[in-house]
C-alpha cells in the first residue's frame, strides 16, 4: 500500500493512458485563403462547457456525442482538457490531431487559433501541442477557431474545424460548434458551415450515437424520416432517431426522456430497419415526455427510437436516460482461470467496502468480480498491469463474493496506479477477485485485463539446504530477495523487520558472551540487521537483535552480543534494512575466550620451570602459587602445577 499523499501524478497517469494518441504527425504546412466552400460540410452546434480538469471533454465528431470520460464516448476523436488557467492541453485519437502554427499573434508553434477560411487538409500540419496565448496565438475573451482531422466510421481521414469561446483565462472555455467534411480526404475552410444539406439520415449507421446506462446526451438528426410505430401505441414518430443499446445483463430496463421536458414519442425495437418488432412504446408519460420499460436479454442489441409529434424536429441534443435494474454483482462475475482474463466493465455495479488494505480502509468503486477456483494449493499472482488504458484501481481477494470482511489480500498501486497482488490459495477453493476504482470519479476501462499466474513455491529459509552452518570466524551471507522477511516486532526491543533473511545455525561450545556481526563490511550495500533466535524462523524465540550497532554510521553494519550456553543451538537471522540492500554480508562469529590456566603463574601461556620457581619461592606463603585457593602454597599446589606442565 503506497502513501496516499504521493500516489497521484495526474499528468503521468493521463500520458500513460494516451501515449499512443499523443504522437505527432507532420506534413508540409500551407495556409491560404479560398472562396470555394465544400458542398459536403456537416455542421453541428454543441455549446458544451469544457471542464477545467484532467479529463476535459471527449468529442465524437460524427455522432455529436460528448462526455467527461473516454469510456462513455465511443469512438471519440477530440479531447481538449487540462487544469491550467493559462493553457489548453489536447489529445486526439489515433490518426487524428489538430492544426498547428503560430496562430493569431502567437510566438510558439502549437495547436493554433487559425483565421476564418484557412484551408484545412492534407497539406496542414497536425499535432496535439498544448495551446496558450503565446503557443498557437489563442485569444482571451474571444471566439477561437481550430482545425483538426479525424478517422471517421468509414475508416478514412476527414477534415474539420471547431469554434471555442475562451473566457478571461484559458481555463474558461466552451465548445460552440464543429463542422467537418463528409467526403473523406476533402479539404475544408475554417468556419465553413456548408451550403448543402447534410447526407441522408441512416437509422442503422454505425456512426449514430449509442445509449448506455445512465443519462445520455444524444445528438438528434433533424433530417431523419418519420417512423410508424405499430402495436399497442400505433402512432407516427416524426424525425425518428435510432440509438443502439446493448444491456450488459438480463433484466427490466427503463428508458425515458422526462428530463428533456420535450414532447417526445419513444419506442424500443428489435432492429433499426422498417418492420422491426416493437417491444415497448410510450407517448406522454411524464407530461408530454415519454417513459417505458422493457425486458431485455443481456448482450443483445436493441434500438431506442425517439421522435416528436409534429413536423418540427426535436431540439438537439436530447437527454435520454436508461435506468438499469438492480443487479447481483456476484451473479455477473466473470469466470477466471490461469492466464489473461478479460473482464467487461459494468459501470452500474455496487461499490465494495471499505476493506482494510494495509493500514488504510479503501472502497472499491463499481466493483467488478472475477471468480477463480485455484487448481492447486500454492501462491498466485493477479496483475492488472497490462490493462490499457490505465486507470486508478484497487483490487482485493475475497473468500465470499461481495463480503468486505472476507478479504485475504488487497492492493492499491503497484504498476503506476494499477494494482497487483499475490495470495496463497487452497487447491479446489473458489476465490473472488474484486476490482474497482480508487474513487467515485475513477473511470474504469471498458475491458480490464487480469493476468493470473502460479508462483513458484515460496522458499523455506529453514530448510537444511538453505541454512548456513556457522563456525567461529567468518562466513559469507549472500542476499536473495526470494527469501521471506522476519518481523521481530514485539519480541525484540528494536521491533525490527529484517528483509530477505538467511539463517546461520550455530551451536555454542561454552558458556559465555558471543558476538555476531558484519562490522568488517566497510563499503557497499551492507546495511544489515541481525537477530539471534533459538528456533529457526520463529520470531517469538528472539534472544537479541541489532541494527547499525557497529558504528551507527554508514555503511550501517550491525553486531549483536548475547550470552550463550554450551550445547545450545542458536539461529542467527541475517538480512537487510529493506528490500534494496544487496549485500553480501561478511558475518563474523566471536566466541568467549577460554578461562586462564591457574597454574600459569607468570601468564606467559605455558606452565614450565619459571612457574615452578615462582611457586617454590613462595612455599608456605599466600598468593602466588596458591593454585587451589586454600590460603597456603603447599604440596597440593605443587601437584596441580606439575599436572598442568606444558614444557
Amino acid at each position: 500500500m503506497q502513501n496516499q499523499v504521493s500516489r497521484k501524478s495526474a499528468i503521468g497517469a493521463r500520458l500513460s493512458r494516451h501515449f499512443v494518441a499523443a504522437a505527432t504527425v507532420t506534413a508540409a504546412s500551407a495556409f491560404f485563403a479560398s472562396t470555394d466552400a465544400s458542398a459536403g460540410v456537416v455542421h453541428r452546434t454543441f455549446n458544451a462547457v469544457i471542464p477545467n480538469n484532467i479529463d476535459g471533454l471527449y468529442i465524437n465528431v460524427e455522432s455529436g456525442v460528448t462526455g467527461s470520460a473516454a469510456g462513455v464516448v465511443t469512438g471519440w476523436d477530440l479531447n481538449p482538457y487540462g487544469t491550467s488557467t493559462t493553457a489548453i492541453s489536447w489529445f486526439g485519437a489515433t490518426g487524428g490531431g489538430c492544426v498547428t502554427g503560430l496562430g493569431q499573434g502567437g510566438t510558439t508553434v502549437a495547436v493554433a487559433n487559425i483565421a476564418a477560411n484557412t484551408v484545412i487538409g492534407s497539406a496542414s500540419t497536425f499535432a496535439n501541442t498544448a495551446s496558450s496565448v503565446t503557443a498557437g496565438g489563442w485569444q482571451l475573451n474571444a471566439v477561437n477557431i481550430f482545425g483538426f482531422r479525424f478517422v471517421a466510421a468509414d475508416g478514412l481521414t476527414h477534415y474539420g474545424w471547431g469554434k471555442m469561446q475562451i473566457g478571461a483565462t484559458m481555463g474558461v472555455r466552451t465548445l460552440l460548434d464543429v463542422g467537418y467534411e463528409s467526403t473523406a480526404g476533402a479539404q475544408i475552410l475554417a468556419g465553413d458551415e456548408g451550403t448543402a444539406p447534410p447526407p441522408p439520415y441512416d437509422a442503422c449507421s454505425a456512426a449514430n450515437p449509442s445509449a448506455s446506462i445512465g443519462a445520455n446526451t444524444l445528438y438528434m438528426a433533424s433530417n431523419a424520416a418519420d417512423y410508424a410505430i405499430t402495436g399497442a401505441c400505433s402512432f407516427n414518430m416524426t424525425h425518428a432517431n435510432f440509438f443502439s443499446f446493448t444491456p450488459p445483463a438480463s433484466g427490466t430496463y427503463t428508458v425515458d426522456t422526462c428530463s428533456s421536458g420535450l414532447d417526445t414519442r419513444l419506442a424500443v425495437l428489435s432492429g433499426c430497419s422498417a418492420g422491426s418488432t416493437v417491444l415497448a412504446c410510450n407517448d406522454n408519460f411524464c407530461g408530454t415526455s415519454s417513459s417505458l420499460t422493457f425486458a431485455a436479454t443481456g448482450g443483445v442489441k436493441y434500438y431506442i427510437a425517439v421522435g416528436g409529434t409534429t413536423s418540427t424536429a426535436l431540439a438537439s441534443p436530447l437527454s435520454v436516460t436508461v435506468t438499469a435494474p438492480t443487479f447481483d454483482s456476484c451473479a455477473l462475475a466473470t469466470n477466471g482461470s490461469l492466464g489473461t482474463n478479460a473482464i467487461t466493465t459494468n459501470t452500474f455495479l455496487a461499490n465494495l467496502g471499505p476493506v482494510t488494505c494495509g493500514t488504510s480502509p479503501l472502497t472499491l468503486y463499481k466493483a467488478q468480480y472475477l471468480r477463480f477456483t485455484a487448481p492447486g494449493s500454492t501462491s498466485y499472482q493477479i496483475s492488472l498491469c497490462n490493462t490499457l488504458p490505465t486507470a486508478d484501481t484497487v483490487m482485493a481477494v475475497l473468500t465470499t463474493c461481495g463480503d468486505a470482511t472476507s478479504v485475504i489480500a488487497c492492493n492499491d498501486d503497484t504498476c503506476g496506479l494499477l494494482s497487483q497482488l499475490s495470495f496463497t490459495a487452497s487447491g479446489g477453493t473458489t476465490y473472488y477477485i474484486a476490482i474497482g476504482g480508487y474513487s467515485a470519479t475513477t473511470t474504469l476501462p471498458a475491458t480490464i485485463k487480469a493476468d493470473i499466474t502460479e508462483l513458484a513455491p515460496p522458499i523455506n529459509p529453514c530448510d537444511p539446504t538453505n541454512i548456513i552452518n556457522g563456525v567461529v570466524g567468518d562466513q559469507l551471507v549472500t542476499v536473495d530477495q526470494a527469501y521471506p522477511n522476519l518481523d521481530t516486532s514485539g519480541f525484540c526491543s528494536l521491533n525490527l523487520i529484517i528483509y530477505n533473511v538467511k539463517y546461520i545455525k550455530f551451536t555454542a561450545t561454552a558458556d559465555g558472551d558471543y558476538t555476531v556481526g558484519n562490522c568488517g563490511d566497510t563499503t557497499g550495500s551492507v546495511d544489515a540487521r541481525i537477530a539471534v533466535l533459538t528456533a529457526c524462523g520463529d520470531a517469538t524465540t528472539t534472544v537479541a537483535c541489532d541494527d547499525d550497532g557497529c558504528t551507527n554510521a554508514s555503511p550501517w553494519a550491525s553486531k549483536v552480543t548475547f550470552t550463550g550456553f554450551a550445547g545450545t543451538t542458536y539461529y542467527f537471522a541475517v538480512g537487510g534494512y529493506d528490500n534494496t540492500v544487496t549485500g553480501p554480508f561478511n558475518v563474523t562469529i566471536e566466541a568467549p575466550l577460554p578461562p586462564a590456566n591457574p597454574a600459569d603463574l607468570n601468564g606467559d601461556g605455558v606452565v614450565n620451570a619459571a612457574d615452578l620457581s615462582a611457586l617454590l619461592g613462595n612455599w608456605g606463603g599466600t598468593g602466588v602459587g596458591d593454585i587451589n585457593g586454600d590460603g597456603a602454597v603447599g604440596a597440593a599446589d605443587l601437584a596441580a602445577l606439575l599436572g598442568a606442565w606444558t614444557s
